[in-house]
């Protein structure tokens, strides 16, 4: 890794961010656990991580609500 400039990037943040990836074109959670390697509830709890874009687009959502 750090010869290609990602000596900080250890195995868990590429997990972490390839589940969270496949979780964008695969929807069946038992399919991506299954793939994964792990159960539902893990995948979902402690590997998938919500994006940015997503958690923008719900709070604008919300202020457009409230108004």
């Amino acid at each position: 890794m750090e010869l290609v400039g990602l000596g900080d990037v250890n195995f868990q943040a590429l997990r972490r961010t390839w589940v969270t990836e496949f979780s964008a074109v695969e929807e069946d959670s038992h399919v991506r656990a299954a793939i994964a390697g792990h159960s539902v509830d893990v995948h979902q709890n402690e590997y998938r991580q919500s994006k940015v874009e997503a958690m923008q687009l719900s709070m604008n959502k919300l202020g457009e609500h409230l108004q």
